[in-house]
């Protein structure tokens, strides 16, 4: 489904350690040292909704986060 993050994502170069205090998790590290850790978030505030990605997604990963930011 467009839109969706891909179940087999992959991403490289960086990571980062995020804890979500009032955003939800879009996606996580599936392995690695930071497996479980959100990968991607999103927060609704006011009529806005701000996105994180604290990795470099591939590009089918990166076009299907876009397909949903729209």
């Amino acid at each position: 489904m467009a839109g969706q993050v891909p179940q087999d994502a992959t991403a490289d170069l960086w990571t980062e350690h995020s804890r979500l205090t009032w955003a939800e998790a879009v996606a996580a590290y599936a392995d690695g040292p930071l497996a479980g850790v959100p990968a991607i978030t999103r927060h609704a505030y006011g009529s806005g909704t701000a996105w994180y990605v604290a990795t470099h997604p591939d590009p089918a990963t990166l076009a299907a986060v876009l397909g949903r930011v729209r």
